[in-house]
């Protein structure tokens, strides 16, 4: 048997900036609220590749020590 158990939490998110009475707000209410703005939905979308595409990548060379030596 299962018991239904009600959770007071909530996610608002915003490609743009909350005001500072919207952070005060969430900050000061006793559920569980998680505002999420612009910037760090793009580092998450980023982070997890979530509607974005590589561009361009670059190679990273290093020395290759063992060519140098003598023998």
């Amino acid at each position: 048997m299962s018991t239904l158990q009600i959770q007071n939490k909530g996610i608002f998110i915003t490609t743009s900036r909350f005001t500072k009475e919207a952070i005060t707000y969430a900050e000061s209410i006793d559920k569980s609220l998680i505002l999420m703005d612009g910037m760090k939905l793009t580092e998450l979308m980023f982070l997890y590749n979530v509607g974005v595409s590589n561009v361009q990548a670059f190679t990273i060379k290093r020395m290759d020590l063992d060519f140098f030596e003598e023998g």
